[in-house]
């Protein structure tokens, strides 16, 4: 996983998310528009493959990064278990 600009996590961000995943114009604005009390870093990898179209992101305060990754479909299923 690399770091990135703000700009670049954003752009990658409209390109990757899905509109029927949530990944919209008012999540961006809603959780990384607003001003955090720490700087935070933004860290992203490009999806591994073609059947990686499950997008992630996690918030990770102890570390100050916001991290942009993908899963398939299958794995994004035992993610959660």
């Amino acid at each position: 996983m690399n770091e990135v600009t703000k700009e670049q996590f954003k752009e990658m961000y409209f390109k990757y998310g899905r509109l029927t995943d949530g990944w919209d114009q008012h999540y961006w604005d809603t959780f990384f528009e607003k001003t955090e009390p720490i700087p935070m870093k933004y860290m992203a990898e490009e999806p591994a493959s073609v059947q990686h179209t499950r997008m992630m992101i996690v918030s990770d305060y102890s570390q100050h990064e916001y991290r942009l990754f993908f899963l398939t479909e299958e794995a994004e299923e035992g993610f959660f278990r």
